[in-house]
């Protein structure tokens, strides 16, 4: 079967609009600029952390943590804020109580789950018990933990 000049054409511009759409695949489903808490952004340092919110309640270090290499050191703000150091800069930030600290969206622990759904849309990955949404790349972004639709802890930072 012979194609011609018209079914060509047409061939390589389906092909060429296929090409166009894989950017937008690879997308972030947030904006980097949401991938914080509290004014606390993944790569703030420790001084800026303690600007903020001073002195944490309590501090530890290790050079031999299970997920990451280098120093790493935990922070903790009462029984709800948790931030996790990695070298210096911030790499893991919980929070698990409706205590001020929200996303640049202004979402907080405590609210339903449709709110960040109908500010982001639908999750990257998503269960009964949790919401992800990436932020560049498939490890780094928000996660929202979930009880009967109700959001009961916020983590940015990197997931795997």
């Amino acid at each position: 079967m012979k194609i011609t000049k018209p079914i060509c054409s047409l061939i390589v511009a389906a092909l060429f609009a296929c090409l166009l759409m894989v950017p937008s695949l690879c997308l972030a489903s947030v904006p980097v600029s949401e991938v914080s808490l509290g004014g606390i952004a993944l790569g703030s340092s420790p001084d800026y952390v303690y600007q903020i919110y001073g002195r944490p309640d309590h501090s530890s270090t290790t050079y031999s943590h299970p997920l990451w290499t280098g120093k790493v050191t935990d922070w903790r703000y009462g029984n709800s804020v948790n931030v996790t150091f990695r070298n210096d800069q911030v790499i893991h930030v919980d929070v698990s109580a409706n205590n001020g600290f929200a996303t640049p969206a202004g979402i907080t622990v405590g609210m339903k789950s449709s709110v960040p759904q109908n500010l982001y849309g639908s999750p990257d990955k998503h269960s009964s018990s949790f919401m992800f949404y990436s932020a560049g790349n498939d490890y780094q972004g928000v996660r929202f933990q979930l009880r009967n639709g109700v959001i009961t802890v916020i983590s940015i930072g990197w997931f795997d």
